[in-house]
């Protein structure tokens, strides 16, 4: 249980890295440059041991969450904020299709349903793109926020999106042209993060509701199958039987949801908690938790979370990068890095 870091990429002078997607075997990196350009990154991870940097390519206003589909990747970004399509077909030559204005109000987040893209953001709710030709792509429904969207997770046409003054909002976007508003829930008045599986949401809520698990067949009208209070969190991972909610000042709560009506508390685990300390971005793969510490922007911590009731903080390393985010592919962690 002593990862190492087995590989990165120089990605040059000036360039950054800030959100990833990978697909196939290729990590798309949307990144930045020297001002006042922006970067898309594709990197061959096939053999996670030698990644290739395939593609530096300059795009107009990136640097924000992107998302690859069908050969096009979609970035968002610039000032004013927009989304940029690129043909990455031939993913050595990215290739620019088109671009369309979108409102931002940060954490902002993009997703994929055919030929749509859905964009969340911070205060301007649900904005819903057609891709279908990219050289044009146009804005085709939305819906305003009720409050302010913490966290977002899709399942069977359904968004669900978690706010900070409304509890839970659902949008129906099985038509992604004409989203309805499905109304909100606050049977989790505060909620932080939220994964979705099947017919269950899993939440992590404020105000000491710790984990709840939300039965969601009926979208419009979830209701609460089970909670495992007086613990939470701001971060959310769930993999098997178990969540993972990570507070960011203070630590680990790992939850036994393989009895979704009867969730219980089975493991803690204190985590470094000195002035700034602040831990985020749970991923899990294998028996291993990894959550990047923003304090230091260049460690990761490495929980082994084999024995679900008894984590433990087995290392942590540092990647010689600014982590912006960890996104894992089979037995391998891969980091974005601010300064690569």
């Amino acid at each position: 249980s002593n990862p190492t870091e087995i590989a990165s990429v120089d990605l040059g002078a000036d360039n950054t890295a800030q959100r990833l997607d990978v697909v196939n075997g290729l990590a798309y990196v949307s990144g930045r440059g020297a001002h006042p350009d922006d970067k898309l990154f594709v990197i061959d991870v096939t053999d996670p041991t030698q990644p290739v940097l395939d593609a530096d390519a300059v795009v107009a206003d990136g640097g924000g969450d992107i998302v690859v589909r069908v050969g096009l990747a979609h970035i968002f970004g610039g000032y004013p904020e927009a989304i940029q399509i690129y043909n990455v077909t031939v993913p050595t030559s990215p290739v620019w299709q088109g671009s369309v204005a979108i409102p931002r109000k940060y954490r902002e987040r993009l997703a994929a349903i055919d030929d749509h893209i859905l964009v969340t953001t911070y205060v301007h709710g649900l904005t819903v793109v057609e891709t279908t030709d990219p050289t044009d792509p146009a804005p085709v429904g939305g819906v305003d926020a009720p409050g302010r969207s913490q966290d977002a997770a899709y399942a069977d046409g359904v968004l669900f999106i978690a706010t900070e003054e409304q509890g839970l909002w659902m949008v129906d976007v099985s038509n992604p042209t004409q989203p309805v508003d499905l109304g909100t829930s606050t049977v989790v008045p505060a909620p932080a993060a939220i994964s979705v599986r099947g017919d269950l949401a899993y939440v992590a809520a404020y105000l000491g509701q710790g984990l709840v698990v939300l039965d969601i067949s009926n979208p419009a009208a979830p209701q609460i199958l089970g909670n495992a209070p007086g613990i939470g969190g701001e971060w959310l991972a769930v993999a098997g039987d178990h969540a993972y909610l990570i507070w960011p000042s203070f630590g680990l709560y790992v939850v036994d949801v393989s009895t979704p009506s009867q969730p219980v508390h089975v493991g803690t685990l204190d985590l470094p908690s000195g002035t700034g300390e602040w831990w985020e971005w749970p991923v899990v793969s294998g028996n291993h938790l990894f959550v990047r510490n923003n304090h230091n922007d260049s460690t990761v911590a490495v929980i082994d979370v084999g024995n679900p009731a008894a984590p433990v903080l087995v290392g942590s390393f540092d990647v010689n990068a600014n982590v912006a985010g960890l996104a894992a592919t089979g037995a391998w962690l891969l980091v974005p890095d601010f300064d690569a």
